[in-house]
């Protein structure tokens, strides 16, 4: 009989940046319980794309300033806000597009009307198990199993980078310790079962065991950069 909620790590690191005028700080108003996983964002391009890898990707942002477009799910996601991080490492200008609905924004990529975009196993798979997605980078520090052969941004000719988000249950805030810690203990087990590792591991989801204490600091860390990657370009969901 308790009341948990779901979220991103951009609900708690991001949208107080893109609703500043609100004075909503996610984390005043919930206390984090569990983390369930964290997922890494690959680029991805047409299977059609001249790109090879990101030395390509970021050439042709160079040599041609705001013409290069890159699609995600929303303004303030991390798909988003990766591509406004790639710009600032690279010193580019790219045109970002934002779509309301996940499946067309990939099945534009696919027939190469978004030039790229990033995305993860599970949000691409349709469009990628057609033949008409490809990777050519991961943002990520390493390779991961799943796709060993995508290298990470950094090897394929970019910036050192990382763009993931994470998955948390949080509760109304002033939970009782206990309690927290008891479901906290919870959501642990139920991530060690082999049914749902095996699971992950299709996605590249990464199991975590981050205490409450862990998971606020690494949304603190996330906030940090998206506030620079917001202030920059004045970016606002208001």
């Amino acid at each position: 009989g308790y009341n948990l909620l779901q979220l991103d790590s951009e609900h708690l690191a991001a949208l107080p940046h893109l609703y500043k005028s609100k004075g909503f700080v996610t984390l005043q108003s919930f206390d984090p319980v569990a983390i369930l996983f964290r997922t890494p964002f690959f680029v991805s391009v047409s299977s059609d794309s001249k790109w090879q890898n990101m030395k390509d990707l970021l050439a042709t942002a160079k040599s041609q300033p705001g013409k290069v477009n890159f699609g995600s799910w929303g303004i303030g996601s991390p798909g988003h806000l990766g591509g406004e991080e790639i710009e600032l490492l690279t010193n580019v200008e790219m045109n970002h597009i934002a779509f309301r609905e996940v499946s067309q924004l990939y099945t534009q990529v696919g027939n190469g009307d978004v030039q790229w975009a990033f995305g993860t196993i599970p949000s691409t798979q349709g469009v990628y198990k057609a033949g008409k997605l490809r990777y050519i980078a991961i943002a990520a520090a390493k390779r991961v199993p799943q796709m060993p052969d995508v290298p990470t941004v950094a090897e394929s000719g970019g910036p050192a980078l990382e763009v993931n988000s994470f998955v948390v249950l949080v509760a109304p805030k002033g939970i009782a310790p206990e309690v927290r810690d008891r479901i906290h203990a919870d959501v642990q087990k139920v991530l060690a079962d082999p049914d749902i590792k095996a699971r992950y591991n299709t996605f590249a989801f990464e199991a975590l065991n981050w205490s409450p204490a862990e998971i606020v600091r690494q949304a603190e860390l996330k906030g940090r950069t998206y506030g620079k990657l917001v202030q920059r370009k004045n970016i606002s969901l208001e």
